[in-house]
């Protein structure tokens, strides 16, 4: 049974994470900080089985910048911003990946997708939803969306989980967090035609797709 993280091996690992941008393409330089026993598929989504589960929970590798760069990401007053202003921080979407791999660690289950080319219209998404059985899943669950307190019940004009959802998962978060009709597109709106339940949880990024994107890291 994986061990859980505590605080300072998840912040030394999103500082690792958030050390370079990844644009696509570059998603398998990330291998060496993800969590042992996934596999990579041939759109480069890294795809990682813990027990027999209904649920999907997802997050995408790739970032904003349109080539690998040093980001210097440094902590003040319990936020986390690049000093090097070339790129976006990249909080977008590391901060779901250590989300993610703080639930594997924690033995959740659950089948896990790293997916590639979020940013690129969902390229590892769109392989997944043309490829593959989508079928045994009730709900999907990304950790893709700004702030720190919203569950999205929508994205653009199409309504992608029930109010029923909605509250029992923000019920279940707790923290503030409150159903939000705001989304915007991220990977798992393309399983929304197989799968019934799907939404988009905040991980506590700020003005992503900026220079000056910065990351809650309290």
């Amino acid at each position: 049974m994986n061990s859980k993280m505590n605080e300072r091996e998840l912040l030394n690992l999103l500082l690792s994470l958030l050390s370079r941008t990844t644009p696509h393409g570059q998603e398998r330089t990330l291998a060496p900080l993800l969590p042992a026993g996934g596999g990579w598929d041939e759109a480069d989504n890294y795809i990682i089985e813990i027990g027999n589960s209904t649920t999907l929970f997802a997050c995408h590798l790739d970032t904003v910048c349109a080539e690998r760069v040093k980001t210097k990401p440094c902590l003040r007053d319990g936020m986390i911003y690049s000093a090097k202003q070339r790129c976006p921080l990249g909080a977008d979407d590391k901060a779901g990946i250590l989300c993610l791999t703080a639930m594997i660690h924690a033995n959740i289950p659950g089948v896990y997708v790293f997916h590639a080319g979020e940013e690129c219209g969902g390229v590892g998404a769109n392989y997944i939803a043309e490829l593959y059985n989508l079928d045994q899943f009730k709900r999907a669950v990304e950790f893709d969306r700004r702030g720190i307190n919203s569950v999205i019940t929508k994205m653009g004009w199409e309504v992608t989980c029930s109010d029923t959802f909605a509250h029992a998962l923000c019920g279940q978060l707790g923290m503030g967090f409150f159903p939000d009709p705001t989304g915007v597109y991220t990977d798992v709106l393309s399983y929304t035609d197989t799968i019934p339940e799907v939404t988009n949880i905040s991980v506590g990024y700020y003005a992503n797709h900026t220079a000056k994107e910065a990351l809650n890291a309290a």
